[in-house]
């Protein structure tokens, strides 16, 4: 799960730098009794629908030197722990992911 959130925070560092108001908040939550939430949201330059539909698929990338399997990766890491991830984006307002995750009793404990 490091790797995905570096992974994920890294392209909220990115979206924001090219805007003026620069913000990126992390919030990690109980959805409910046995499921996690962690939500990424900036206010970066977002994304078309279209680039929505295909974040998570290999080699698809927006940026000049990436190589597209920074989100195929987070997104497999997550499926193989049960969990699953949302994106929502807006052009020229940010973008929001949202990774559900089943919760360990220690994290249940922890969060409570």
């Amino acid at each position: 799960m490091h790797q995905v959130l570096l992974n994920l925070v890294l392209n909220s560092i990115q979206a924001v730098e090219e805007t003026e108001h620069k913000t990126i908040k992390i919030t990690i939550d109980k959805m409910n009794e046995k499921t996690g939430r962690i939500v990424i949201a900036d206010t970066g330059k977002g994304m078309k629908q279209e680039e929505q539909n295909h974040i998570f698929e290999p080699f698809f990338t927006n940026k000049e030197k990436g190589v597209g399997l920074g989100l195929t990766l987070s997104y497999r890491l997550i499926k193989e722990n049960n969990g699953d991830i949302y994106v929502k984006s807006y052009l020229n307002s940010g973008t929001k992911f949202v990774i559900l995750l089943p919760l360990s009793e220690e994290q249940e404990a922890i969060l409570s």
